[in-house]
């Protein structure tokens, strides 16, 4: 059989909708047709199927279906509107930053209806736009995860139903129902007009986000990506603004630092390309101010003094290893000025005049793909303090599991385990740039250059309580009893 849809199959154009996903319509004509996947995938694109397993984007997604595409030619309706019917048709660039082939999500109304639109799979949006119910990603009946969204067997032998217990997703399956009005066609085009007009506008859009794949956080324990897929869409959506209410889209699980043109102390700032001072004293008069800033913020936990030695900081092999017998606020500043200032700076004696600040190249020369100018770069060093809480108070949650975190401690084999996981967090010698703070750039905006968008974590002071010890005096070793 040639790689198109037969002749003789069955198959009706009422049965199709307007931004409906290739799942939808391969389940449609796999029912009619009583086909398996192999005998569709084989049919309709002369392919055989694939297992991919472990991959990120399987090799017969429904998200991006680019496969078919690939070397073999197809034709009939069926086939065209799967290969036309992907994500990339509205925004190549996106698609797998926003959505995932990971699960099916669909809304059981539509379901009911023989439809799923390919913007359920977007994470960031939470309710259908055409019944505002919740987009599910599990059976209704047997809470079974929702398989995968691709031409695979557990996805497509059992067409429109939970292939673990067999009931319909839309708690009713009814054929009969798939056929739609144009008036009902007008519906749903109109209801997911919006989020068609944002994808295109965000394809066509001047944005640039060199490190969005290696950004992460909170999320990195989350093996789906299914929270940074969420946050990524909430940060394109405040650079470009959705007309969707607030109540269709999922939030984010933490603050995240989103402002444009503010001034320190704000989280998120905008820049153009300037020429920095070649002996940075703007940086650094901005980096002393934040450092103030913080100090007044924290109290004495935040305060550093001058004479401290590597054992009192625990700082060996460039790496600050963390201690539960410190104050978890004054080590999460440390562990942020680390990363700005050598740490000679804090081994001067008290009795000598403090020498001259200096700051490390890795932090002066961010970011290493443009220029920042001195508004975006204290935009990136605020961040860089909310980050570095951010590490140890994650430490900090794993840390009090453990009978005892000291590697040559009790616990020593969960500690070292511990220790290794948070290591390249800890030092910025192998982390210069800790992986929550990212930055995007807008190119063209301005006729004299780029604006810079910082995205980092929000405030996290108050995820870590204060030293009691701290609270009663100032000092530098800050040694208290195991926290609980």
């Amino acid at each position: 059989m040639i790689a198109g849809q037969p002749n003789d199959a069955a198959w009706r154009d009422e049965w199709r909708n307007p931004f409906e996903s290739p799942l939808s319509l391969l389940w449609k004509f796999a029912w009619a047709n009583c086909l398996t996947a192999g005998e569709i995938c084989k049919a309709l694109f002369g392919r055989n199927l694939t297992s991919s397993l472990g991959m990120a984007v399987h090799g017969r997604t429904l998200l991006t279906p680019t496969w078919i595409r690939h070397e073999y030619p197809y034709s009939g309706p069926v086939a065209t509107a799967v290969a036309n019917g992907g994500l990339e048709e509205y925004t190549r660039y996106w698609a797998t930053a926003l959505a995932s082939d990971a699960a099916i999500r669909y809304c059981p109304k539509c379901m009911q209806r023989g439809y799923q639109t390919i913007f359920a799979q977007l994470d960031g949006l939470q309710q259908c736009l055409i019944h505002a119910e919740p987009l599910l990603a599990h059976c209704t009946n047997c809470t079974a995860a929702a398989p995968r969204f691709a031409l695979v067997p557990e996805t497509m032998d059992a067409p429109w139903r939970c292939p673990s217990c067999l009931h319909p997703f839309g708690g009713v399956f009814q054929p009969s129902e798939w056929v739609t009005t144009p008036s009902e066609k007008a519906c749903i085009y109109d209801a997911f007009e919006p989020i068609d007009h944002w994808l295109r506008n965000l394809e066509h859009a001047s944005l640039e986000w060199p490190g969005q794949r290696e950004w992460h956080g909170r999320w990195l324990a989350e093996p789906l990506g299914h929270m940074k897929r969420i946050m990524t869409f909430s940060v394109l959506r405040t650079l470009k603004p959705i007309d969707l209410p607030d109540s269709f889209l999922a939030k984010p699980d933490r603050s995240m630092a989103i402002t444009v043109g503010s001034s320190v102390p704000d989280i998120l700032l905008e820049s153009r390309l300037i020429e920095t001072p070649p002996d940075n004293r703007g940086l650094i008069s901005i980096y002393k101010s934040i450092r103030r800033y913080l100090r007044r913020r924290l109290g004495p936990c935040a305060r550093i003094d001058d004479g401290m030695t590597n054992e009192d900081i625990f700082w060996k092999d460039q790496i600050l290893n963390l201690s539960r017998k410190l104050c978890p606020r004054k080590q999460a500043m440390l562990l942020w000025r680390l990363r700005f200032e050598d740490i000679d700076q804090f081994q001067q004696s008290p009795r000598r005049q403090a020498p001259r600040l200096h700051l490390r190249e890795s932090a002066l020369n961010w970011p290493w793909q443009a220029t920042a100018n001195q508004t975006a770069w204290a935009g990136f060093a605020l961040t860089s303090a909310h980050a570095s809480f951010e590490v140890v108070a994650n430490w900090w949650e794993r840390a009090k599991q453990l009978q005892d975190e000291d590697i040559y401690g009790r616990d020593r084999a969960h500690a070292l385990t511990l220790y290794l996981e948070f290591a390249p967090f800890l030092s910025p010698i192998k982390t210069p740039v800790l992986p929550q703070i990212t930055m995007l750039l807008n190119v063209g905006v301005h006729q004299k250059g780029e604006t810079m968008v910082v995205v980092g974590p929000g405030p996290r002071f108050d995820d870590l309580e204060p030293c009691p010890h701290c609270e009663l005096h100032v000092n530098h070793h800050c040694r208290t009893a195991a926290y609980s």
